[in-house]
């Protein structure tokens, strides 16, 4: 119970007790002066053992138990704990690159393969673009190669100009050109010049390859452009036509035969040395070499046929 109700109660008591005593003397009033003071006295002494023992026992029973802290654990300080993450190994993919144990050649425009080096020798059949034959031998100049004939049995020669060869051929077999053919006597007249000479175009000049002239007028049949050393070529114009006939100078007959276009001819892979067969605007057939350059010039030697 709370220590002040009980102090409360005490007081109330106290009270009581000394309003009884008041009417217990008023009422005595006939006792004698010695027995009324001896019965207060006796009163008093009780009512004052009675107040020590409510005292006590108020304050016996207004202690109040301090409550006991129970100690509490001290919170656990957390532990980090590192797990180990696996990394990925890249473990690098290999690219194997097949070898070859025989050379093979493709070329990049199709090309007639020939029974000899040269068009004097008959044309047997014609490598595509995008067909691989083996190599079995080379020329002794390097300028053609022998192969497996792509159109049948046997071996064929093959101009080097257009071809790539892929694989080993320091160790292939030179071969010696078969006998050229004898050509058939026929009634064909000798040709005869119209025109010749050595020509130096100059970059971006034209030229007439019937008169022989720089920068001719309406007679132009040959531009040469040169944009830089990598981009230089010769066009056919004026309705000029020609074709890149080989290392081997051609005949008049051989320029009429040849398949002529108005394609112009890249010189990046161009070799000294090579014959290109044309026609001019004006009709005749001819060819030039090629001799190299002169500074940003270009050298030719050109001849020019009548027309048969």
């Amino acid at each position: 119970m709370n220590w002040k109700l009980w102090f409360l109660m005490i007081m109330l008591l106290i009270s009581s007790l000394l309003l009884n005593g008041c009417a217990f003397f008023g009422t005595q009033e006939q006792l004698s002066i010695q027995d009324q003071a001896s019965t207060g006295v006796a009163e008093t002494l009780e009512v004052l053992q009675s107040v020590e023992t409510i005292v006590a026992m108020t304050m016996s029973a207004g202690e109040i138990a301090e409550p006991t802290l129970e100690p509490t654990a001290e919170p656990s300080t957390p532990t980090a704990t590192f797990t180990a993450i696996p990394t990925q190994t890249m473990v690098p993919t290999l690219a194997y690159t097949a070898t070859l144990s025989v050379p093979m050649v493709s070329v990049s425009v199709p090309t007639n393969c020939r029974i000899g080096p040269g068009v004097a020798y008959d044309q047997v059949s014609v490598l595509l673009v995008g067909t691989q034959v083996e190599v079995m031998a080379r020329s002794a100049d390097g300028a053609y190669w022998v192969v497996r004939n792509p159109g049948g049995a046997g071996t064929c020669w093959l101009w080097g100009y257009y071809a790539t060869v892929l694989g080993p051929t320091g160790s292939l077999p030179v071969w010696d050109p078969p006998p050229t053919p004898t050509p058939a006597i026929t009634d064909t007249p000798a040709p005869s010049t119209y025109s010749t000479g050595p020509l130096a175009i100059e970059r971006n000049y034209t030229a007439d390859l019937d008169l022989g002239l720089l920068n001719g007028g309406s007679g132009k049949d040959i531009k040469y452009s040169f944009i830089s050393l990598l981009l230089r070529s010769l066009t056919p114009i004026n309705g000029a036509k020609f074709k890149v006939y080989g290392e081997f100078a051609p005949s008049m007959y051989d320029c009429l035969g040849a398949d002529l276009s108005t394609d112009s001819i890249s010189l990046l892979f161009m070799s000294e040395g090579t014959y290109v067969c044309y026609k001019t605007n004006e009709g005749r057939p001819g060819a030039f070499r090629f001799n190299g350059y002169e500074g940003e010039a270009i050298k030719i030697g050109y001849t020019t046929w009548n027309i048969p």
